[in-house]
Order: C-alpha cells, then sequence, then structure tokens
C-alpha cells in the first residue's frame, strides 16, 4: 500500500510538472498574441495616419485640377476672343475692335500729292 501510495504521488508529482511546463508555455503564447496584437495596433495606427495624409494629398490635386480647369478655361475664351477680333481687323481693314466690345471705325486717307 505504501508502495502504491508513493507511486501515485510520484505520477502527480510528473503530472503537475508537465501542466506547469504547459501553463508556462501558454503564458509565453499569450505573451507573443499580446505582443503581435500591439504591433498590429501600432501599425494600424500608423497605417490610418498615412491613409489620412495621403486623402488629404488627394483633396490638395483635386483643388489644383480644379483651379487649372478654371484657367483653361479663361484661357479658350480669351484666345477665342483674340482670335475673333483677329478675324473680325483682317477682314475689315480700316475697322478695329475696341477693347470693350465695341467696333471703332477708322478712316485711312491716301492723299497723294
Amino acid at each position: 500500500m505504501a508502495e502504491k501510495l508513493k507511486q501515485r504521488e510520484m505520477e502527480l508529482m510528473d503530472k503537475e510538472k508537465r501542466l506547469t511546463s504547459e501553463l508556462h508555455a501558454c503564458e509565453e503564447a499569450q505573451g507573443r498574441i499580446r505582443k503581435m496584437a500591439k504591433q498590429l495596433a501600432d501599425k494600424d495606427e500608423e497605417l490610418n495616419r498615412q491613409r489620412q495624409e495621403l486623402q488629404k494629398r488627394f483633396d490638395e490635386c483635386d483643388e489644383c485640377e480644379q483651379q487649372l480647369s478654371i484657367w483653361q478655361n479663361e484661357l479658350d475664351h480669351t484666345s477665342e476672343m483674340l482670335k475673333q477680333r483677329e478675324t473680325e481687323s483682317t477682314a475689315a481693314p480700316g475697322k478695329v475692335p475696341s477693347p470693350n466690345g465695341t467696333k471703332l471705325t477708322v478712316e485711312v486717307n491716301n492723299h497723294e500729292e
């Protein structure tokens, strides 16, 4: 009987050592998991910051494109007006378009002496 108790005690001690070892391994694994979770959270924060920065830059680019489009329209309009004035001045010599859009008539007299 004493021998059975001694054997049972040894089995329980072995089991306790094994369970302690497994518990220690689980705690280490949980520590690694917590560390990885922290790294992921930090990376997520960094990515969100970069995403916001990128969105800000996209918005700035959109604003620049809108301004360029406005300037292009103004340039096209000005170019068209200049072509129109050029056409009017070459089609009707002696008539010079005025800056405010009204036509001025200039008479040119060639006096031969």
